[in-house]
């Protein structure tokens, strides 16, 4: 069961850490969605973080503050989200 509509999100920020789940979050994530806030949500794995850029490439604005994140995913982000 889909838990959200994804295709109608656009801007995902400021949800309580127990709201996303990295199973909510690869609900959430579309090519749709334009802004993102993962800052402080330190249980989001980084094999889901490095999703973010082949499932949400219009992103214009992504915050990963606080999150430990390896440069080689960033770098990928920063390839496929050419609109950051």
């Amino acid at each position: 069961m889909q838990m959200y509509a994804n295709e109608n999100i656009r801007h995902l920020q400021r949800f309580p850490n127990q709201m996303l789940t990295n199973q909510s979050l690869l609900e959430i994530f579309s090519p749709a969605l334009t802004h993102l806030n993962l800052s402080n949500h330190l249980h989001v794995s980084e094999q889901l973080i490095s999703t973010i850029g082949h499932r949400c490439p219009k992103l214009t604005h992504l915050d990963l503050s606080y999150l430990q994140i390896h440069d080689s995913i960033l770098i990928e982000i920063a390839n496929t989200c050419l609109d950051l």
